[in-house]
């Protein structure tokens, strides 16, 4: 009535490839949505986006026509028009509908066509004049993805009065903000309303998290923002939108020209350290805590597993990785006393980051457990034929392997899962053991680079997540030396194996690793931009040498990662073989 639309966004909890439980959700939800005009769902929430390979299955297909029968049949007597997405197939080829409904009757399908290349692997953007029957009645195939609802026009593109979007983009730490600005300036640009809907909790957690974002802006302004992110439960909001408030929309095609500097100094100086956010930093750390506490709760769930084993060592990664557990559980309600924490002093475990790991796990109420390495170790070195007393990569593999060895088997009896700790930095230089620290049930740190590490845990100090004595001994971890402590310490039990000193300052190869995996930029122009942003910290010849360093470990050590385990992604790129596949034998050099 006089322009206003009721327009609802919602975000089924769904679980992966289980239509008939979706379907149930779906309906349930459109019932509660009764009072609303409009109704948008995420990208396939019949079947779960995040399918993949399960998509070639008929059988997945069969049971989500089933449930889109059972969806028509529920709502026969809505008055809801709502947009579903779920997969279909169309003469023998499959394709990734939206399906307007209402009544128990389709209105329209819409295969979509603007598949990303993932999406390529399973779908079909081919069609012309294909006709599908369903029920016994033929459906249009609407490919102009238009539609008109009291004299208001409502699609897929910039072209309506209403902009449906539809979306199942996994979040990391930029997205959220940058997609709701994003569309904020394309709302504003048009003058027009989006509704933005993408997957939430319930989609796999392989390579990812889905935050369940759903929004409506008009004309550049947030309507509605359907409550928090990475929300648990189903989401459901709306909005009552007057669309006669826009005004006709005009497009202009322009031409956007480029500059190159050609100056030694660039204006601003770029950061130092590209990973962290320009503003907002305490928000910024915020998304990367729900996003691995997200992903490892959802984890969790999916095998109703409640023990989580960690081999916690008094360093950054696996104190982390510690507290992540800790805020997983208490998002579900469970005890933390199925945490169990291991330490396992081996030969190079210094007295300080061993009693800040065993006064931590004390503080937070975990459940510790205290397992030495040295016999077992000097067993196997024994077995092997090996000398103690020759300190290499032998002597220090044997012990990471013991160790994941301890975890994998105590996570056996627990009946558990290991929760890995090696981080994004790490993964990138390849500085892990095989099979060793390199792999676990789920690694909650494989998107976070070793210098983002420090600033969160200085966060949840600022933020007294934990009691006083706590930041006291996590301020300490932060200005400890980080060292793998394989080798034995100094006479005066010191740290004497200082990682920075192999693999040279993780501020340098974060800033490498950003420009090379994100840009794919030159090594000369990475060199320049990093003899910008660190001026005369050090010298040029010390950023090429590292530099060359990087080059080396990251392309020789592909083998580790095409095997690594499950983790989430914190940014829009990662090191995953999904997001970055590398052969393991590639021979590419800076000449």
């Amino acid at each position: 009535m006089f322009g206003f639309f009721r327009l609802g966004v919602v975000v089924p909890v769904i679980k992966v490839a289980n239509p008939n439980y979706n379907a149930d959700k779906i309906i349930a939800l459109i019932k509660e949505a009764e009072s609303c005009d409009v109704l948008v769902f995420p990208e396939l929430p019949v079947t779960g986006a995040t399918c993949a390979a399960l998509f070639y299955q008929k059988q997945l297909i069969i049971n989500a026509e089933k449930a889109l029968k059972k969806i028509l049949h529920e709502t026969s007597e809505s008055t809801v028009f709502a947009f579903l997405s779920m997969p279909l197939l169309i003469q023998n080829s499959l394709f990734s509908c939206r399906i307007l409904i209402k009544g128990g009757k389709i209105i329209s399908i819409v295969p979509k066509s603007d598949l990303s290349d993932e999406e390529k692997k399973y779908f079909s953007d081919e069609y012309i004049n294909l006709d599908f029957e369903f029920l016994g009645e033929k459906i249009e195939i609407d490919s102009s993805a238009l539609f008109e609802i009291n004299n208001f026009s409502f699609g897929f593109d910039e072209r309506n009065d209403v902009q449906i979007i539809m979306d199942a983009k996994k979040a990391d730490v930029f997205s959220l903000d940058r997609n709701l600005e994003n569309l904020k300036a394309l709302s504003r640009l048009n003058d027009s309303t989006i509704v933005y809907v993408s997957s939430g909790f319930g989609e796999s957690t392989t390579d990812g998290v889905y935050a369940g974002q759903a929004f409506i802006v008009q004309s550049g302004n947030i309507i509605k923002y359907a409550q928090e992110d990475f929300w648990i439960n189903d989401k459901f909001s709306f909005a009552d939108v007057d669309l006669e408030l826009q005004k006709h929309k005009t497009f202009v095609n322009a031409r956007i020209l480029k500059t190159i500097s050609k100056s030694n100094t660039l204006t601003p100086t770029p950061k130092i350290n590209p990973f962290l956010p320009d503003n907002n930093l305490d928000k910024y750390c915020e998304n990367i805590l729900k996003i691995q506490t997200l992903s490892l709760a959802k984890r969790m769930l999916h095998i109703n597993c409640k023990s989580l084993l960690i081999g916690v060592s008094g360093g950054l990664d696996s104190t982390i990785a510690l507290l992540i557990c800790a805020f997983a559980k208490k998002k579900l309600n469970q005890d933390l006393k199925e945490i169990y924490g291991i330490t396992m002093p081996g030969f190079g475990t210094s007295s300080k980051t061993y009693n800040n790991a065993v006064k931590l796990m004390e503080i937070l109420g975990v459940s510790s457990k205290e397992i030495s390495i040295i016999d077992s170790c000097e067993q196997h070195f024994k077995d092997i034929e090996h000398e103690n007393h020759n300190f290499d990569v032998v002597f220090e593999n044997a012990q990471a392997r013991e160790r994941t060895q301890i975890l994998f088997d105590m996570a056996n009896k627990l009946n558990g899962i290991v929760v890995g700790t090696g981080d994004f930095t790490e993964s990138a230089l390849g500085f892990a053991t095989f099979n060793g620290d390199h792999i676990s049930n789920y690694n909650v740190n494989a998107n976070i680079p070793k210098t983002v590490i420090k600033v969160v845990i200085d966060h949840i100090c600022k933020q007294k997540y934990f009691p006083d004595e706590a930041n006291v001994i996590l301020q300490d971890i932060v200005n400890t030396h980080i060292s793998p402590e394989l080798l034995p310490a100094s006479e005066n039990g010191e740290i004497k194996q200082k990682s920075e000193e192999i693999v040279g300052p993780y501020e340098l190869n974060d800033f490498y690793l950003y420009y090379i995996v994100k840009h794919g930029f030159s090594a000369e122009k990475i060199l320049y931009l990093a003899k910008n942003a660190f001026g005369d910290k050090y010298s040029e010849e010390f950023l090429q040498k590292i530099l060359n360093s990087f080059y080396k470990r990251f392309i020789s050590n592909q083998f580790k990662r095409n095997c690594q385990s499950d983790g989430p992604s914190i940014f829009d790129f990662s090191l995953s073989p999904k997001y970055l596949n590398i052969p393991s034998d590639a021979d590419m050099r800076i000449e």
